[in-house]
């Protein structure tokens, strides 16, 4: 299974981050995996963590929350295709589970 993040809205439109690690921490911290410049993100934001079958998002206590379908969420699982928003930028949770 690879898993990317697509950028839809905010810098970076268009860029795609795999998700290859453990987890990967989204923020404006230059400590943070993808590194936002985004002033509606708090440091470290949020993270993407490996769960069964595929990822979860959660919120790491962040200023403004991170949002699935207009949602606030603290932690919840991604399936292919899900978007969410932190702060301005719009991510899609992409999976390639190898099946043609």
């Amino acid at each position: 299974m690879r898993a990317q993040l697509a950028v839809l809205k905010g810098a970076g439109t268009g860029h795609f981050f795999d998700l290859a690690r453990p987890r990967c921490v989204i923020g404006r911290d230059d400590a943070a995996d993808i590194t936002l410049s985004d002033a509606e993100a708090s440091g470290l934001h949020a993270r993407l963590e490996r769960a069964a079958g595929g990822h979860r998002l959660v919120d790491l206590e962040s200023r403004n929350g991170t949002f699935l379908d207009g949602q606030p969420v603290q932690t919840v699982p991604l399936r292919h295709g899900d978007r969410f928003v932190i702060g301005g930028h719009e991510f899609q949770y992409l999976v390639d589970d190898g099946e043609a």
